[in-house]
């Protein structure tokens, strides 16, 4: 259990740092209005596209990764137990 909670929180730092960037964008539009501008990483590195796009883009990656997350932790408690941990009460 202890590894599964560990390894979920390692792969949501990128999902928390996407979130971070969804609710900056979000305030940029808020503050500036409809036509509000927002950096968002492209193959050229100076494109912005409208706040409230990007806010929606990075939620979604946010979401997708937070779920990323989930999934592989999921699967840490089916490998058994690590080196130094007592496997648990209810074992075979």
């Amino acid at each position: 259990m202890k590894r599964r909670w560990k390894l979920m929180l390692v792969c949501s730092i990128p999902a928390l740092g996407f979130s971070g960037l969804a609710v900056a964008a979000l305030v940029t539009f808020v503050a500036d209005g409809p036509t509000a501008e927002f950096w968002f990483p492209t193959k050229d590195s100076d494109s912005t596209m409208s706040a409230w796009g990007a806010s929606l883009a990075y939620a979604l990656v946010a979401a997708l990764t937070f779920e990323i997350a989930r999934s592989v932790s999921k699967s840490a408690d089916r490998t058994g137990p690590s080196n130094g941990e007592d496997p648990p009460a209810d074992a075979r």
